[in-house]
């Protein structure tokens, strides 16, 4: 799975000729939220001008307009997050986040740590995982950030949220994804 993004407020709906426009404007995220259910799995809470994509297995992708689409039959955002589950790849929470990142960089070369190690963090009360990574799109050519958070759920298996922001953005996205964090409510238990 890849999460390209773009820069300068560039991202868009794409073009007939499956490249991602660089020039639209992408809207601030709003001061409004929405709640959402990720099926059985999670609840977690939006702004209201975001849109749910459909992520496909167990995960959800919530974006504004102008900030996802299609490029050569991939879907791809460049503002949002990405909510779900996936099935552990470890016996605890360091070894299932490490598999899971581990994966996601495969896709997503272009990627690169922004610290050592990870960062403690909280998913609805539980303990989780924080860690930033940051690199030049291949598919918008502009400095993307990737924030991803993991916590393991009672079965073992692991939650995560991605959040993804043009480097120049990301701080006007930040209080929005702290919101959206903070927001997760987890049904496993």
């Amino acid at each position: 799975q890849r999460y390209p993004s773009g820069g300068g407020g560039g991202g868009g709906e794409t073009r007939n000729d499956g490249r991602y426009p660089r020039n639209e404007r992408v809207a601030y995220p709003s001061t409004r939220f929405r709640t959402y259910s990720g099926g059985n799995l999670f609840r977690i809470s939006v702004p209201d001008n975001w849109r749910e994509l459909s992520g496909g297995g167990n995960s959800i992708t919530y974006a504004p307009e102008g900030a996802y689409g299609d490029v050569q039959g991939q879907s791809i955002f460049t503002h949002g997050v990405m909510a779900g589950v996936d099935n552990a790849q470890g016996n605890n929470l360091r070894q299932s986040t490490d598999s899971f990142i581990n994966a996601l960089l495969r896709g997503n070369s272009h990627l690169r740590a922004q610290s050592r190690g990870y960062q403690r963090a909280s998913v609805d009360g539980n303990p989780a995982l924080s860690s930033t990574y940051a690199g030049q799109s291949p598919t918008t050519g502009q400095t993307e950030v990737v924030t991803i958070v993991t916590t393991q759920l009672r079965d073992g298996n692991l939650f995560y949220m991605v959040a993804v922001a043009p480097q120049n953005d990301y701080r006007s996205y930040q209080s929005a994804f702290s919101t959206i964090l903070n927001s997760i409510q987890l049904s496993d238990r």
